[in-house]
């Protein structure tokens, strides 16, 4: 199943039948594409705090089933006492690995693990830095990016707007773009897979640099995401198909 990341701002965890916090950000990888991190908030203003959680503590089937709220597999005390993030730093090494010891989650840079899971394995996993105190320079803030220009080499496109999510593997084979800001109606996907897009982010400018042409984007499937999932007509679902 298909869905908007933005749906899932602001949504409460549901722990053990109960609401625990709510997903404030996603961190993504911006080399191979997938999900890493959800970012959990507990509390408000002063008190409150934010951790991360492993996109395999979703249940996934449940979610499909439900309206609201992000059900999860893990433990009220497990999540209550998670190793809590540091907002003035980026994510370190050191902290991803107190993270994943806190859960006994294996790394999504070694070995096949609960962080990446075994349906993602065609893409190789990132190696270890040197340095274990190193962040991953491909490890990126969701919320970061939102309203990037996106642009190539001739034309400004439209506006990041939104990415699309793959539950069944956590992959993300689709960038939202805003091409008509501030009208309706005006979202396009670009697909992250297609050598031929070749996406990359200008983090000084605040931008998201693509090799898709005006012509490619504008021939793209137009995009309904306000229920959250990726709602396509039947001719969009066959151009879909061509720009997976």
């Amino acid at each position: 199943m298909l869905y908007s990341m933005k749906y899932f701002l602001d949504q409460a965890f549901i722990v053990e039948g109960k609401e625990n916090g709510k997903c404030s950000d996603f961190y993504f990888d911006d080399n191979q594409w997938r999900l890493r991190y959800l970012v959990v908030k507990q509390g408000i203003f002063l008190n409150a705090s934010k951790s991360l959680l492993s996109p395999s503590s979703l249940l996934r089937s449940e979610i499909e089933a439900r309206a609201e709220g992000i059900p999860l597999n893990i433990s009220s005390e497990k999540l209550d006492t998670a190793p809590t993030l540091d907002e003035r730093l980026p994510v370190s090494r050191q902290k991803e690995m107190e993270i994943a010891s806190h859960y006994s989650w294996s790394t999504y840079w070694e070995a096949p693990s609960a962080i990446q899971p075994a349906a993602s394995m065609d893409v190789p996993p990132l190696l270890e830095p040197q340095d274990e105190r190193d962040q991953d320079p491909n490890l990126r803030s969701f919320q970061e990016v939102l309203g990037y220009r996106a642009q190539n080499a001739n034309s400004t496109l439209g506006e990041l707007n939104d990415f699309i999510l793959d539950l069944s593997d956590f992959s993300i084979p689709f960038m939202a773009i805003d091409a008509k800001p501030g009208e309706s109606g005006g979202t396009r996907l670009i697909s992250t897979r297609l050598p031929e897009n070749r996406i990359r982010f200008n983090y000084a400018q605040k931008e998201v640099l693509t090799d898709c042409s005006s012509f490619h984007l504008k021939e793209s499937p137009s995009a309904d995401l306000s229920d959250g999932r990726l709602s396509l007509g039947d001719q969009q679902k066959v151009t879909l198909a061509s720009h997976l």
